[in-house]
């Protein structure tokens, strides 16, 4: 579906669920959009494996606390935080907080492309 002049695209929310219902995955190219997101609703102490992409990723923290990992060490965020880790940099985070952390993490590109680090890495 592309999006044009003419019409809007809506997306009910739920509509974008990944299986086990922490996430959400749009992937802006199957709209003609040139950026990509998870919305994401990690339960505490949860969170995904070290990761990169080969371009910039961005998080707007909504609720809750995280600890995000990068190369060159850990740095604790909280509700209103921005992060910004630039391309090809291995990076996750975890929600270190007692709630749900609600976040938005904007790929700066119209498909998710994530390499990830084994455990032996």
């Amino acid at each position: 579906m592309k999006v044009d002049a003419e019409s809007m695209v809506l997306l009910e929310p739920g509509s974008l669920a990944l299986p086990g219902g922490t996430a959400e995955r749009f992937e802006g190219g199957d709209f003609g959009v040139g950026l990509s997101y998870f919305l994401v609703r990690t339960p505490p102490g949860k969170g995904p494996a070290v990761h990169r992409h080969p371009y910039a990723e961005t998080w707007l923290v909504l609720e809750g606390e995280a600890t995000f990992r990068l190369d060159d060490g850990d740095r604790p965020v909280g509700a209103g935080a921005t992060v910004i880790v630039p391309a090809g940099r291995w990076h996750g985070f975890t929600n270190h907080g007692q709630e749900p952390l609600l976040m938005v993490c904007l790929h700066d590109s119209p498909r998710i492309i994530q390499e990830f680090r084994d455990q032996d890495g």
